[in-house]
């Protein structure tokens, strides 16, 4: 049978058990005594009988009612510990949550170092993270791994290829602090066939982390021809230490109404990245461009970003890399978003989609707290489309008035140094493998099928102005450190390389929105608050 064992860290041989009155006065409790605890006096009540008091006070019989008192959803800041899912009461008595309807009171036998339950297809973790693996583990395909409500701290993070559900208790109850020293704390694998659902988690860089080189919250591991994984409802607070709190290698996939915060200001910038789109091991560039409905009709091709808000990141909120494709809309925006191009990484971004976003600087023009944003989006690959967003004017004393929107090619200011258009891969650059197609005279090694494919820019709201190469994140735009007097605007030209304001780009629509994936996003079971059984 699935049980709650009584202490997870003890392993004795026998488990003394003592039946006494307990709070309040119309209940007995049922508590263990470990032999080699120093004090006898450590009684961990796990299951409380109701009873009518009569003449005398006896142990309750087996014909007595018992109630599984599961005690309301711990506070963000109240930490659990290796013991299990315990709550603290009102007397300082700490409780077992029993999350499943059958109780096994084992007597005689060693304790397992397992505390997940099954009841009905939903295993139950203890919340932390070995106990969570197994339940993973063990889950079938189609089936649900829940982590109850409490904080908790993981060392060595979890994985997860199976088509289930891993979920929170609760939107906001679980807090996973993150002391993975050595790399990303959940690495989750898209499933062929079916659909990995990850969501009601927030996470938090710990105290413990390691190297900012190699650290996530999440990866999403590439896995061509697999369904999209779904991230929903949950939310990411770093202070320094995270590479990119997601590292998404896929193409395909929704993440939904979440929150993600750098813990960045002027004088402690932490230069997070929030979510970064790139695989630089497989070249995922020479196909067709998948934008609009008519490009992704079922809405698989792309990694769709909706409802979600971005802060406390000024210079690299979302960062669009090597073979990606990234739609981003609805989504509120307090920094720059970012692509590199073939100059930069080894393959660059394929092409990205912005629209009816609201990009906000709520800073008056004498607030000296004002980050040091550098417009909203600065793009130096691919191509894309940026329509309907609302863009506040990024203007302050202290830091300027900055474009909206940026163009930039690094390989003609600093790392190629090419000197012939067209640039490879960058701004305005397709893929159709087509007739009148080509390769780049520069770059012959990587192939042929090149097109013109210019982004489109149309019906934003804004004061700003949009000029290519008056600003960017990392100043490269003006400078000539390849010693040619030749800059980004040399090669990436209006009319040619990009429109603005001059009409939508000809065959793109949106795609249905929201996406119709979320629809088939169960929403978060509740935890259970009074399991009643009969002994």
């Amino acid at each position: 049978m699935d049980y709650y064992q009584a202490h997870a860290n003890s392993t004795p041989a026998i488990l003394l058990w003592r039946v006494y009155r307990c709070l309040p006065k119309t209940a007995w409790c049922v508590s263990w005594l470990n032999p080699k605890e120093t004090s006898m006096t450590r009684n961990i009540p796990i299951f409380r009988f109701r009873y009518t008091p009569g003449p005398c006070e006896s142990i309750p019989s087996k014909n007595l009612k018992g109630e599984i008192f599961a005690p309301p959803p711990m506070s963000a800041t109240t930490s659990r510990n290796a013991d299990g899912p315990w709550a603290t009461d009102p007397k300082g008595k700490r409780t077992l949550t029993f999350l499943s309807g059958v109780l096994s009171l084992v007597l005689l036998a060693p304790v397992s170092a397992l505390a997940y339950t099954n009841a009905g297809g939903v295993y139950t973790s203890n919340g932390t993270d070995s106990d969570t693996q197994a339940a993973i583990n063990a889950a079938p395909a189609g089936s649900t791994v829940q982590i109850p409500n409490g904080t908790y701290n993981w060392a060595n993070g979890i994985s997860c290829s199976t088509a289930i559900k891993i979920t929170g208790a609760s939107i906001g109850g679980v807090t996973i602090l993150d002391n993975q020293p050595n790399g990303p704390l959940v690495a989750l694998t898209p499933v062929i066939g079916g659909t990995l659902e990850f969501c009601n988690l927030v996470f938090q860089e710990g105290p413990l982390i390691g190297s900012k080189n190699g650290q996530h919250f999440i990866v999403i591991n590439y896995a061509p021809g697999s369904s999209p994984i779904l991230l929903h409802d949950s939310s990411f607070y770093s202070k320094g230490d995270i590479l990119s709190q997601i590292l998404w290698e896929q193409n395909g996939g929704v993440v939904w109404n979440c929150t993600f915060d750098s813990g960045s200001t002027n004088a402690a910038p932490t230069n997070d990245e929030q979510i970064q789109f790139k695989y630089p091991t497989t070249d995922r560039w020479q196909s067709v461009d998948s934008m609009g409905m008519e490009g992704d009709p079922n809405g698989t091709l792309n990694t769709y970003i909706e409802d979600c808000t971005f802060q406390n990141e000024p210079y690299e909120m979302l960062d669009c890399d090597d073979g990606s494709r990234v739609v981003v809309r609805h989504c509120t925006l307090y920094g720059t978003c970012v692509s590199h191009g073939a100059d930069s990484s080894p393959f660059g971004t394929r092409h990205w989609e912005y629209y009816d976003n609201s990009f906000l600087y709520p800073y008056s023009f004498g607030d000296s707290s004002a980050p040091n944003l550098q417009g909203w989006l600065t793009q130096r690959g691919g191509t894309g489309v940026i329509t309907g967003n609302s863009f506040c004017p990024v203007s302050s004393e202290n830091r300027g008035t900055k474009s909206s929107v940026n163009w930039l090619s690094d390989a003609v200011t600093e790392y190629r140094c090419y000197t012939e258009y067209p640039i490879p891969r960058a701004l305005g650059q397709g893929w159709c493998g087509c007739s009148g197609s080509y390769s780049y005279p520069q770059a012959p090694e990587m192939g042929s099928g090149y097109t013109s494919d210019p982004v489109y820019v149309w019906g934003n709201t804004s004061n700003n102005t949009y000029q290519s190469g008056s600003a960017d994140t990392y100043g490269y735009v003006n400078n000539d450190l390849c010693n040619n007097g030749l800059t980004t605007q040399d090669f990436i030209t209006a009319g040619r390389d990009y429109f603005f304001d001059s009409g939508a780009k000809p065959g793109w629509t949106r795609y249905t929105y929201p996406h119709p994936l979320r629809s088939g996003a169960a929403s978060a079971p509740l935890a259970p608050t009074s399991l009643k059984g009969t002994m």
